[in-house]
């Protein structure tokens, strides 16, 4: 410590901390935005000094968690089961020997976790992936007449700065419904239709102003 005495009356004092001391571990990110509940998943959070012993706290319960080799201070790669949940967005921290980071949200729901691909197997399904840029984003799907159907964008509510316009189209290119971004879902899109016909339909997604 050093201390400068300008007058009787000013000091000032100059104090060296320890690095530990200037910045709490922080959290940027997970390579999946979310998870099924009442089941096992491996998720890699990325961040700043998030090791050593990492250890998973969320706004949901976990029944057991560990963290995997390859966690460093960058990573955290934890494998964790969830207790059976109620859908939701809820918040996850890394805590680790340096401390606590900054929450950021992670969705659970009772639907598989599928990658984004050229066509959805099976519905329902929850559906993870990356629009970047003026990008496009579609995939196909099988659907029934009478079928009740809602698709539903998790980004904003997520922490995304997306602003998504969601799509609905049959096999002739027709669309059947869409959605803007709306204030009530956080800026998020959602459609809520019934299918008018058996065909394979097509879900378009993209940046309200394509960047």
């Amino acid at each position: 410590m050093r201390c400068n005495f300008i007058t009787a009356s000013v000091a000032t004092l100059l104090f060296v901390l320890p690095s530990w001391l200037v910045a709490e571990p922080s959290l940027n990110s997970a390579n999946l935005p979310g998870a099924q509940s009442g089941t096992t998943a491996q998720i890699t959070f990325a961040g700043t000094d998030l090791g050593p012993n990492p250890t998973l706290v969320a706004s949901f319960a976990i029944a057991s968690q560990q963290a995997l080799a390859g966690s460093n201070n960058t990573q955290a790669i934890i494998e964790f089961t969830t207790a059976n949940e109620s859908p939701g967005i809820h918040w996850v921290r890394i805590v680790s020997d340096k401390g606590i980071t900054n929450p950021i949200a992670f969705a659970l729901d009772d639907l598989s976790q599928t990658a984004f691909s050229d066509s959805i197997k099976t519905i329902p399904a929850a559906v993870y992936g990356n629009l970047v840029g003026g990008a496009i984003l579609e995939t196909s799907f099988s659907g029934k007449q009478g079928t009740a159907l809602v698709i539903d964008i998790e980004g904003r509510r997520l922490g995304s700065d997306i602003r998504p316009v969601l799509r609905l189209q049959n096999s002739e290119g027709v669309q059947i419904a869409w959605s803007p971004p709306q204030p009530t879902l956080s800026g998020d899109a959602r459609i809520q239709t019934t299918l008018p016909a058996d065909d394979i339909y097509t879900i378009e997604l993209h940046d309200i102003l394509f960047k």
